[in-house]
């Protein structure tokens, strides 16, 4: 068995090279009694919806809580430092809500490969 190396495809590839990553992955499976390859990724539409339900489930709580830590550091009821310690934290969580996300889609990415 021969596998191709390829490089994601654009959409994808727009938010990698924009982080600097270079990212190769094996999708297709060519045989040597073929004149073709075949496509061996996984991804489907269902697979991305499931995905994206359980994604909005599990980081949407953070990214809310993340959100009102911000515009509760606005407030002029609270002390200077504490108003500060609201928007880090909430920056903070909402940065890594972000990456989890970002993660979180590139690993999906990655294992929806079948050899």
């Amino acid at each position: 068995l021969e596998y191709t190396l390829t490089i994601p495809p654009e959409d994808y590839f727009g938010i990698v090279e924009a982080v600097g990553w270079i990212i190769i992955s094996i999708w297709w499976k060519c045989p040597r009694d073929k004149v073709e390859c075949d496509n061996k990724a996984d991804l489907t539409i269902a697979g991305w919806v499931i995905f994206g339900i359980l994604m909005a489930s599990h980081l949407l709580r953070d990214l809310v809580n993340g959100s009102k830590m911000i515009v509760l550091c606005a407030e002029h009821g609270y002390s200077l430092p504490s108003r500060l310690r609201f928007f880090l934290g909430g920056l903070f969580l909402n940065t890594v809500t972000a990456f989890t996300l970002f993660s979180s889609t590139i690993y999906n990415k990655a294992i929806a490969t079948s050899y």
